[in-house]
């Protein structure tokens, strides 16, 4: 089990990386087959946890998506939510149960605490990348993500889990 979680990780990171730097539908593309490739490494049934990623990478998505008809991030050369981005959305949800399954049945104030930090420096570092822009001063910028991945990544989390135990008490 290690190994695929380290297997999920290397697939999160490679994602992670060509959707930020490319921004193009491959690169999402490139996101749903490892996120794919990931769901299927970690569950026998596949199909079911796929649905339950999807229904957490939506709520993700809902997420950027006020975040963007809000102006607080921009994303260059888009006319629609990113295909790249709801790539992204569906690999970061094959984490729960892979590289992050760590955080099952932590606390709350460890999930906000993980969720603040990594959140926040993802926005940065995807900032600093050139994938998305802010539109006011960056220190500010990277509280409001604090506070919003604080919130959001807990919330998400707890879903995942509340979710899975639902399908496994049903099978």
């Amino acid at each position: 089990m290690l190994l695929i979680k380290i297997i999920n990780f290397i697939l999160f990171q490679i994602g992670w990386v060509t959707a930020l730097y490319f921004n193009t539908w491959w690169s999402g593309l490139i996101c749903l087959l490892f996120a794919i490739t990931n769901f299927r490494l970690l569950f026998l049934h596949s199909v079911p946890n796929l649905l339950i990623g999807c229904l957490i990478a939506s709520l993700g998505m809902l997420n950027d998506a006020l975040l963007l008809w809000h102006d607080v991030i921009s994303i260059r050369s888009i006319s629609s939510f990113p295909f790249w981005l709801a790539g992204l959305w569906l690999l970061f949800t094959s984490t729960f149960d892979g590289c992050l399954s760590w955080l099952n049945n932590k606390s709350l104030v460890l999930l906000s605490f993980v969720g603040a930090i990594g959140g926040a420096t993802s926005y940065y570092a995807g900032c600093k990348i050139g994938a998305i822009n802010y539109h006011f001063w960056h220190l500010p910028d990277f509280v409001f993500f604090a506070l919003n991945w604080a919130l959001l990544f807990p919330a998400l989390f707890r879903l995942n889990s509340l979710l899975k135990a639902e399908f496994n008490s049903g099978t």
